[in-house]
């Protein structure tokens, strides 16, 4: 079985509401009951773990009120990578394997969680994430644009994800992107996390220094890759009504 690790702490300060990002609704639902019905009902979730600020936990709390989570508070907004530190430290007991999701991303499917459990079992790997390709970065995709690139070798191995801010001008070309979808063993998980160094530009701790350390260990990486469409993030009011026009296409399927 696996334990699910949702993060939920964002401020959504780039929304400009003052309601808790996860708890915005994407088409008259609340955005984190998205995701915690997706964990629910892919048939392999032992414990689901809520991360969350101090501020909004209680709100949060009082949302999920009929669901059986585990609410842990990160208590300062570090990055993705202390959010998961932040469960690790509060609970010894975690399953075999930890699968890692961001609460802004509503529209992931089952089918991919699925995939990513196969490939990871299969694999024997320590670490494999879900990756997703856009045609371009025009239009629809324009949200797209700011995801970090996911470079691989001509075996296409994953060599790294390549964030915007870093990318050469050929870099952000690349038509794949981070899904910021992971599943990690738990111990490899743990023994790494010590490993990973704060981000001085930004002051935070990035799930995504865990690929590189991954790659310079001579880890593969397993991957599964998705429609752009369905691991479209919200950030924005503009990235919320493309979401929203993405599931309303989904649901007419």
């Amino acid at each position: 079985m696996t334990d699910f690790i949702i993060l939920a702490a964002g401020k959504g300060t780039r929304l400009k509401t003052e309601t808790s990002k996860a708890l915005i609704k994407v088409l008259g639902i609340p955005m984190i009951h998205y995701t915690v019905d997706l964990a629910e009902s892919t048939g392999i979730c032992s414990n689901i773990f809520v991360v969350t600020s101090n501020v909004n936990r209680e709100d949060i709390e009082k949302e999920l009120s009929g669901e059986k989570c585990y609410f842990i508070i990160q208590k300062e907004q570090l990055g993705t990578g202390d959010a998961v530190r932040s469960v690790i430290d509060n609970n010894a007991n975690l399953n075999d394997n930890v699968l890692v999701l961001l609460v802004d991303h509503p529209l992931i499917p089952l089918n991919a969680i699925l995939k990513l459990n196969d490939v990871h079992i299969k694999g024997d790997s320590p670490l494999s994430m879900v990756t997703a390709c856009v045609p371009n970065y025009e239009g629809i995709y324009a949200g797209f644009y700011h995801d970090g690139r996911i470079k691989r070798d001509e075996n296409g191995n994953i060599l790294g994800i390549i964030e915007p801010t870093e990318a050469t001008e050929y870099e952000m070309k690349i038509k794949e992107i981070n899904t910021s979808l992971y599943m990690f063993n738990r111990d490899w998980l743990i023994e790494n996390m010590s490993k990973i160094k704060i981000n001085e530009k930004k002051g935070e701790y990035y799930l995504t220094d865990l690929v590189k350390l991954a790659v310079d260990q001579g880890v593969k990486i397993g991957s599964v890759q998705i429609d752009a469409k369905d691991s479209a993030g919200i950030n924005t009011q503009k990235d919320l009504e493309t979401v929203e026009s993405f599931l309303k296409e989904k649901n007419h399927e």
